[in-house]
């Protein structure tokens, strides 16, 4: 009988931790708006073609907001390493066989930071959802650069200098009458 209930608890106690770690990180459908969906589609295959996804890596990181003028936008932007664990979207979605994770951003596109009690869970999560589509930053941190500015100067920098490009970043502004603009930032 003590075999039986322990069997027993083991079972609820799995089931129950299923369904929890199922609730952290949600999948939803991004859209059912079929424009909506070609921009997605469209968005992917560009980073495919334009070499932003590197050896089948990458995903699509969506930040959803209203900009000050109160239209609804998206800022699209590939990822191809796991930086997105610095503050974990709550919601994903798959589009095709890709993933995109899915941020509320406040009204200038940057993603409103994720509660800390829920980081960890929502990292154990997107890691079965994403799997390796992304490369692992490496643990050490990034080593000094010394170079000399245009006025002479030597300066130090632990970030690559990248003069122009914006990463393959895009913005969409949806218009109210169902049409949309693109904007690539700077």
């Amino acid at each position: 009988m003590t075999y039986i209930k322990t069997t027993v608890f083991s079972l609820f106690h799995i089931i129950f931790t299923i369904n929890i770690s199922a609730q952290v990180c949600q999948k939803v459908n991004i859209d059912d708006n079929a424009v909506k969906q070609k921009i997605l589609y469209s968005f992917i295959d560009r980073c495919n073609k334009n070499g932003s996804f590197i050896d089948e890596k990458g995903v699509v990181q969506l930040n959803i907001y209203k900009n000050k003028e109160g239209k609804d936008c998206w800022l699209l932007m590939p990822l191809i390493e796991d930086s997105y664990k610095d503050n974990p979207p709550e919601k994903y979605a798959e589009v095709g066989v890709d993933i995109v994770l899915i941020y509320e951003a406040n009204n200038i596109g940057r993603e409103l930071p994720t509660d800390e009690n829920k980081r960890t869970k929502l990292n154990d999560c997107l890691e079965k959802v994403i799997g390796d589509y992304l490369y692992i930053r490496p643990t050490q941190k990034r080593r000094t650069f010394e170079y000399i500015d245009a006025a002479g100067k030597v300066r130090k920098t632990q970030k690559r200098i990248i003069k122009g490009g914006n990463g393959g970043s895009l913005i969409i502004v949806f218009n109210a009458d169902g049409t949309y603009v693109t904007i690539s930032p700077v």
